[in-house]
């Protein structure tokens, strides 16, 4: 890219193949957006309600980036983008079906939590959002000589790191499986009798099934119930 020092820039590399994207810091700082603490308000009825530990989401950083060879000397500088572009997306799992792959996050600590501060942390790319505002395009080939926006980086806490910390007052015994069915999600599950009892409990069952996403629920998935003593 251009001379930039290496504490403007940060690094994003796949922890599988070694595929990396590394881009210059856009408007702004990275920031934590999730991941501080956890605590939720249990109402009671006619009475002053408690403050109960649920356990907080994996940390989530926002980072601004930018792309920017427009003004660079060499020939090569559209293509040089566009492989930087075909990296980040290969990151995030387009053009495939398998899961995306854990990734290293570095830049010299400048970003929260990052190699340099906190050590082997594992990240996903979780979202992409492009700012169409500052991109520029070469007029001879039509690739982007500039462009960037916001993507945010997630946590990946390790399923057997977790299973470690666990008491044996609280590991989990026999699981069951639960079918979804239509309208199901995975509070209004969790609250079920049958389950939890509680709607507050749904990570449970988001950790035991690997989901990302609390909302990608389909009618005929079986869920892991994780049932604890």
């Amino acid at each position: 890219m251009s001379g930039r020092s290496f504490n403007e820039s940060f690094v994003i590399k796949s922890l599988e193949d070694g595929t990396t994207f590394e881009a210059f810091f856009g408007d702004g700082a990275a920031i934590v957006t999730e991941g501080y603490a956890g605590w939720q308000v249990v109402n009671r009825p006619k009475d002053i309600g408690l403050v109960e530990w649920q356990g907080r989401n994996p940390m989530a950083i926002e980072i601004p980036f930018l792309l920017d060879f427009w003004g660079s000397d060499d020939s090569d500088a559209g293509i040089q983008c566009e492989e930087q572009v075909s990296n980040l997306e290969s990151l995030c799992g387009v053009g495939s079906h398998a899961q995306p792959p854990l990734c290293s996050v570095d830049a010299g600590g400048t970003i929260p939590h990052d190699e340099t501060i906190s050590g082997a942390h594992e990240w996903v790319i979780e979202q992409v959002s492009w700012d169409r505002a500052i991109e520029i395009r070469s007029a001879d080939s039509g690739r982007r000589l500039r462009c960037g926006g916001t993507l945010t980086i997630r946590q990946f806490p390790e399923q057997t790191n977790i299973l470690r910390k666990i008491g044996p007052k609280t590991r989990a015994t026999k699981p069951k499986i639960y079918i979804v069915k239509k309208g199901d999600t995975l509070s209004s599950i969790a609250a079920q009798k049958k389950v939890y009892g509680d709607a507050n409990k749904w990570k449970r069952i988001a950790d035991a099934n690997h989901m990302r996403d609390r909302r990608s629920l389909y009618v005929g998935q079986r869920l892991i119930i994780p049932i604890y003593r």
